[in-house]
């Protein structure tokens, strides 16, 4: 198979390029992204995407939330403070296939957002969302691994039992300053979406002496963890009403979630909500109002927003005790201590805002706000026609497990991870069903060649007629644009399972 690859790649070579160049355009239907394209060669460049007066980023003012001393000194991302911090955030990481003939075929851009719990020593750097970057790049895809301003303080005591909270005794209250954080990052999120789109239409990669171009109108979004809530929230709320239902007096204090003269696209310069085909859903959760509709028609508040919802991949484990598959409550912090000496309230914040924010709780077993999690998203699109899939592990947690430091490859399973004593292969829970993905590098490939088919497939336009779109503990090795046995999938999977 990889000799046709190649032998395909060969034939579209444009002329007049340079031998070494390969042209990835090739007939989505054509192509099997379940494996990477063969001959891509990966480079990587560093770029702002804050608005710039005579090259540096803008002074912003009371744009950074002050929450306790800097605990990242090695970290220039780790930042505490109200000065202008926007040069030393607002970063993105691109990787980008450094041998394809752009001004032939511009190619789809991936627009990643990393995990961290939004802790001020989170950065795009984390070891998972490069390795999913790279993954995508290696299957066609300019990926944009985008840094945002992150701080929080937790409350680490446990919602108690009797209320809704998936497994008992592990939820723990949620504070102001992270619901102020979900905010700041979905702003930058939004922020960065629109900048990279707006930098595409003007041209502005090409004056850096950077040579990759993307299809601004086939754009792919994702991120793992709170990277994921995110990336779910910058696409699935998009007036300022539906933000502030879910985030009331927020804007008080940090302004609208579309900021002005902040990024490098302002808000009335990209409206990419109808631009991005899918979303990279890895293990997080989608907020929604605590009202009684909700469990009848979760649809009903993301309906009729002037656009179409666009279409997810979830994965997901059933013991993910941060964002639970189905639906958790989220119950304010009802505490108002001093933390650690610091002078931090749980449920007050005012340092480096415009107006103080404080979160008010129901102070009863009602929670605040609901997170749907990845099996709510699928049945909620799924029963409305839009394209999907879920992907749900019967022994993960939250996100992939460590690998096995006792496993090594030996020449009976070459390229795959095995025992010393006996070359057999190693066991690894997280791996969706696939019984070969052993470590966390092969199951981030399986995540991201799922992605990218089902990209592939959305934009075949034939996406609608994919029969199987749950996996329980089931590989799927889909390829192309071909709906049927072999493509459809490989392990007998079907819709209706549910983990044992």
């Amino acid at each position: 198979m990889k000799k046709l690859y190649v032998l395909l790649l060969l034939q579209i070579i444009w002329g007049g390029v340079n031998a070494q160049t390969i042209n990835i355009c090739t007939n989505f239907c054509t192509r099997d992204l379940t494996d990477t394209i063969a001959g891509i060669q990966i480079a990587s460049a560093e770029i702002t995407y804050c608005k710039k007066a005579s090259g540096n980023c803008i002074l912003v003012n009371n744009f950074d939330v002050l929450y306790k001393e800097n605990n990242c000194p090695n970290n220039p991302n780790g930042i505490d403070d109200c000065n202008d911090t926007l040069s030393k955030v607002l970063k993105i990481h691109v990787y980008y296939p450094s041998n394809h003939n752009y001004d032939a075929c511009r190619l789809p851009g991936a627009i990643l957002f990393h995990a961290g719990s939004y802790a001020e020593c989170s950065s795009y750097d984390n070891p998972g969302i490069v390795a999913l970057a790279t993954k995508l790049c290696k299957r066609g895809f300019v990926v944009f691994n985008v840094n945002y301003l992150v701080g929080v303080i937790a409350d680490m005591r446990v919602v108690p039992n009797g209320r809704l909270t998936y497994p008992p005794g592990i939820v723990t209250f949620t504070t102001a300053q992270q619901w102020l954080a979900i905010y700041r990052g979905m702003q930058d999120a939004r922020g960065a979406i629109r900048s990279i789109i707006k930098m595409e239409t003007d041209g502005t990669f090409g004056t850096q002496a950077l040579p990759f171009k993307i299809n601004e109108n086939q754009i792919l979004v994702g991120g793992t963890s709170a990277g994921s809530v995110l990336a779910l929230g910058a696409t699935f709320y998009k007036p300022q009403s539906k933000i502030d239902s879910i985030f009331p007096g927020v804007s008080n204090s940090l302004g609208p979630i579309d900021l002005e003269d902040v990024y490098y696209a302002n808000p009335d310069e990209v409206d990419y909500f109808g631009k991005i085909i899918a979303l990279l859903n890895c293990w997080g959760a989608l907020v929604t109002p605590a009202t009684a509709g909700f469990f009848s028609d979760p649809y009903s508040f993301f309906a009729n927003q002037g656009y179409e919802l666009p279409s997810v991949i979830s994965f997901h484990g059933l013991h993910d005790s941060t964002f639970n598959y189905q639906y958790q409550g989220v119950y304010f912090s009802t505490y108002d201590g001093r933390i650690n000496g610091y002078g931090n309230l749980f449920r007050t914040e005012s340092r480096c805002l415009s107006a103080q924010y404080s979160v008010n709780p129901n102070n009863d077993t009602l929670p605040d706000f609901i997170m749907i999690g990845s099996q709510t998203i699928y049945e909620m699109l799924h029963a409305h026609n839009i394209s999907c899939e879920l992907y749900l592990d019967c022994q993960a947690g939250h996100g992939l497990d460590n690998d096995d430091p006792s496993c090594v490859s030996c020449s009976i399973h070459p390229g795959d991870y095995t025992r010393k004593s006996d070359c057999s292969l190693c066991g690894y829970q997280s791996n969706y069903g696939v019984i070969t993905a052993n470590t966390q590098d092969k199951t981030y490939d399986y995540i991201a060649g799922r992605a990218a088919t089902l990209f592939q497939a959305k934009l075949g336009g034939i996406a609608f007629l994919l029969t199987t779109t749950k996996f329980v503990e089931c590989p799927n090795y889909r390829n192309k644009c071909t709906p049927g046995s072999e493509a459809d999938n490989n392990g007998g999977c079907n819709n209706e399972d549910v983990c044992p």
